[in-house]
């Protein structure tokens, strides 16, 4: 079903809600119009998928891994560093990246960002940060033509997502 713009742009500005992510001891704040469309777990990781761009403008995914062992704190920059250059170095044939993978600040905390977009116009941006348990993941995939309060809800997820 489409809807008409001013409906996307209201469902977009709707007050996020504090959802849990399982039982990872994380959460993050989410649209009311982004349901969780799917949720596995595989191992230590666990996969969160909210919204979908038949429904949504964006799709989100959150991924939780637990480390097989903790980093010590004055180990995680470090660890970031060799997250960073591990990206740097993958390649997907059908992604392309806008410039290197780069550490930003976000909230106090250090995470690695990474945007591009694929061939088939989908737009991707990406972040990952590590705590001393875990490694956390946060990709949001988006349509080219969103309204701009869709697009303003993008960065925003990395910065609510917090352990609880």
């Amino acid at each position: 079903k489409t809807l008409i713009p001013f409906r996307r742009r209201r469902l977009a500005q709707a007050t996020p809600e504090r959802v849990r992510l399982g039982n990872t001891g994380f959460s993050i704040d989410v649209p009311p119009a982004m349901q969780l469309e799917r949720a596995s777990a595989s191992g230590d990781t666990q996969t969160f998928s909210y919204g979908s761009l038949e429904q949504n403008p964006i799709r989100l995914v959150v991924v939780v891994r637990k480390l097989p062992r903790a980093i010590p704190t004055d180990e995680l920059e470090g660890a970031l560093g060799t997250l960073r250059a591990a990206l740097e170095g993958s390649e997907d044939k059908a992604f392309i990246r806008d410039g290197a993978p780069r550490i930003e600040k976000i909230n106090g905390r250090k995470v690695i960002a990474v945007e591009g977009r694929y061939q088939n116009r989908i737009q991707l941006k990406l972040w990952s940060a590590l705590t001393e348990n875990h490694e956390l993941l946060v990709r949001v995939y988006s349509l080219p033509h969103r309204l701009t309060a869709w697009e303003k809800l993008e960065d925003g997820f990395i910065k609510t997502l917090r352990a609880e």
